[in-house]
């Protein structure tokens, strides 16, 4: 079955390749709208992120979708929805940490932190191989439907949980991915549900309140460069981040090849685009207290996720408490495991603590 696939993918890449149709240079494969497809309603959306419509302080640091000595993974359309997440996810990050964050806001982000999606930075960090891979990438590239109906059906991990190889052959980037890293994006999706819709390019700057919008470009010879990219009539064949503007003047892009920064002028003709958002299903359940008890009878105060991204908790009120990056520093985790204070624990372990097990 897997070798019919391959076959049909290939013949249908070099059929792609005779008719020099645009998805053979970046990855990304043209679709139109249908009639039942969500889309964006102007004033429907009640939610305000972010008053500014600029989104470009939320990024996380660039990926880039074909690394020296490495394949070119076709992935564009991963790279740019992945790079619209993380930013909506660093600003919901952002204003809890402000204190200025709704309730579902702040349950969202709890849950974004039990999964680990926000990485070592303080930023959100997806494994863009398991999306390419679960959404169907091929060597013909993605459409936008695909990959958004992928993470709204399949879920995210982090990068951390399934991480992109530093030099990969095509093989090597897209391998099987395990039962128990598919199950753990899954998982995610009991807490949260991801939807997305479409938005027409006259609507972009108005619902950048709400979201960046992932959309595409003709990514030609000049376009990774520090120029700004004239408007052209050649077909669109790659997917990006456009996460702010300045009127009348360009629409700036994040991009997943370098310069991550881009900009296009502002009569450009950027393609029709999707924005995302996250609903909250469930809450994280309350914390166990009895294994908390536990811990603190035997003479634990902190426990840190081992497996996790080394996250720190101090065992207070029988919650777990997270500590901040600079009680992390200055030797705090020497000291406190020395003395006996401080346990590494599985995340089977914090799962049960907090009543996820």
């Amino acid at each position: 079955m897997i070798e019919k696939l391959i076959s049909h993918h290939w013949w249908l890449s070099l059929l792609d390749r005779i008719l020099r149709r645009p998805n053979i240079a970046n990855g990304f494969r043209y679709e139109e709208p249908k009639i039942q497809d969500w889309k964006v309603m102007l004033g429907a959306e009640d939610k305000v992120y972010n008053e500014s419509k600029n989104w470009k302080k939320y990024r996380s640091t660039g990926e880039r979708q074909k690394r020296d000595k490495s394949s070119e993974t076709m992935a564009c359309v991963t790279y740019g929805t992945h790079n619209v997440m993380e930013q909506k996810m660093n600003l919901m990050k952002a204003i809890r940490d402000e204190g200025n964050a709704d309730y579902e806001t702040t349950e969202l982000v709890k849950i974004f932190e039990h999964f680990g999606l926000y990485d070592e930075k303080g930023e959100a960090n997806l494994s863009d191989t398991f999306t390419a891979k679960l959404s169907g990438t091929s060597w013909r590239g993605n459409t936008l439907s695909n990959v958004l109906s992928s993470v709204r059906n399949n879920g995210v991990v982090a990068e951390s949980v399934w991480k992109t190889p530093e030099q990969y052959t095509w093989e090597e980037y897209y391998k099987k991915i395990p039962q128990d890293v598919i199950d753990r994006g899954k998982k995610l999706l009991e807490f949260v549900e991801i939807t997305h819709k479409w938005v027409y390019p006259q609507n972009f700057n108005d619902i950048k309140t709400f979201c960046p919008v992932i959309t595409t470009v003709a990514a030609g010879s000049n376009w990774n460069n520090d120029s700004i990219k004239p408007a052209t009539n050649a077909r669109h064949n790659h997917c990006v981040d456009n996460d702010y503007f300045e009127q009348g003047k360009f629409d700036g892009i994040f991009d997943s090849y370098l310069p991550f920064e881009k900009k296009v002028t502002w009569k450009y003709g950027l393609g029709t685009g999707k924005v995302v958002d996250f609903k909250l299903l469930k809450k994280l359940e309350s914390f166990n207290t009895e294994a908390i008890d536990k811990l603190a009878d035997d003479g634990k105060q902190y426990v840190m996720r081992a497996e996790g991204l080394g996250q720190i908790y101090e065992l207070k009120d029988n919650k777990l408490v997270t500590l901040d990056t600079k009680s992390k520093l200055d030797g705090f985790v020497l000291a406190m495991a020395k003395s006996g204070k401080l346990i590494g624990i599985t995340e089977a372990k914090y799962n049960e603590l907090t009543n996820q097990a």
